[in-house]
C-alpha cells in the first residue's frame, strides 16, 4: 500500500509523478496558489514542486519549505495560561474561518468536473475512507450515485437529492490546526494540506461544515455562518448507507451510470 508523505524541502525540485490521489492534490494547491498571488486577503498557499516515487511505494509532494508553526503547535504550547491558550484558540479559529471565506469564493476551474483540480477521486468525509469510490466526474454524476445510495434506504419514501441548481465551490473537508500555518510576528496565514480540498456542490460544504463533532470545525462553522443546506437530512442519511457499503461504488461508473462488474 503506498503512503502520502508531504516533503518541504528549502530547494526547487521539478520532478514530478506519483498516484493518482496525491497528483490531484498537488494540482488543487499549485491552482490554489496562482488564484491567491493575485488577492490581498487570500491566505498564503506555498508554491508546489512536483510529486515523485520513490520506487518503494511511498510517493512524496514536494512543495516551497515554510518557516512557520501550524496552528496545533502554536495554540498548544507548553508553558501557557489558560487565558492565553483561550486566546490562541480564538485567534487561530478567526483566521482560519478568514481563510475558508476565501476559499469558499476562489473561482473555479472552467468546465464542470468535480473532485481535485483536474479530475479524480473526491476526497471527502461523506465517503468511507474519505474518497469517493469512482471518479466521479460531475455533480450530475454524483447525484446519481447519492440517489442511488437512498434506494437502499429501508421502508423509507424514495426521495431524492438535486445538485441541478447548486453553484459548485471549493469545499473544505480537513478543516484542523494542523492543516494551518501562522506566522505570529505578521500575521500571516498559510493553508497547506491541499488533499480534502475539492470542487463540489455547496451541498457537501453544508454536511462538513453542520455535522462535525470536532469543537474546532464547530467554531469555525459558527464564524462562517454558512448557510445549511435544505438537503442535508438527505445527505445525511445517504452518508450512513455509504460508510456501511465501504467502497462499493453501487454499480456506477463515473458517469453515474450503471456498470457491469461493479457493485
Amino acid at each position: 500500500m503506498s503512503s502520502h508523505t508531504r516533503s518541504a524541502l528549502e530547494r526547487d525540485f521539478s520532478s514530478s509523478g506519483g498516484n493518482q490521489s496525491l497528483a490531484g492534490e498537488a494540482r488543487t494547491q499549485a491552482y490554489l496558489r496562482e488564484q491567491a498571488r493575485s488577492n490581498r486577503i487570500a491566505p498564503n498557499v506555498p508554491t508546489v514542486y512536483g510529486t515523485f516515487n520513490d520506487g518503494a511505494c511511498n510517493t512524496y509532494l514536494v512543495m516551497e519549505h515554510i518557516d512557520a508553526l501550524s496552528f496545533r503547535a502554536w495554540v498548544d504550547a507548553p508553558c501557557i495560561s489558560d487565558e492565553e491558550h483561550e486566546h490562541r484558540t480564538t485567534t487561530a479559529v478567526t483566521a482560519i474561518a478568514k481563510a475558508l471565506s476565501w476559499l469558499l469564493t476562489c473561482p473555479i476551474p472552467e468546465g464542470d468536473t468535480i473532485g481535485p483540480v483536474g479530475g479524480g477521486c473526491i476526497q471527502h468525509s461523506f465517503f468511507d475512507m474519505e474518497e469517493a469510490p469512482v471518479p466521479l466526474v460531475s455533480a450530475a454524476a454524483l447525484e446519481k450515485y447519492v440517489n442511488k445510495a437512498l434506494t437502499r434506504r429501508p421502508g423509507r419514501p424514495q426521495d431524492t437529492v438535486s445538485f441541478a441548481d447548486e453553484a459548485c465551490i471549493f469545499s473544505h473537508s480537513d478543516v484542523s490546526l494542523d492543516n494551518f500555518l501562522w506566522d505570529p510576528a505578521t500575521q500571516r496565514v498559510w493553508l497547506t494540506d491541499c488533499q480534502h480540498i475539492n470542487v463540489l456542490p455547496e451541498s457537501f460544504c453544508s454536511f462538513y461544515l453542520h455535522t462535525s463533532t470536532d469543537p474546532i470545525v464547530q467554531a469555525v462553522s459558527a464564524a462562517l455562518n454558512f448557510p445549511t443546506s435544505s438537503q442535508l437530512g438527505l445527505l445525511k442519511s445517504a452518508n450512513g448507507i455509504v460508510i456501511q457499503s465501504g467502497t462499493s461504488s453501487f454499480g456506477l461508473d463515473a458517469y453515474g451510470n450503471p456498470s457491469l462488474g461493479r457493485k
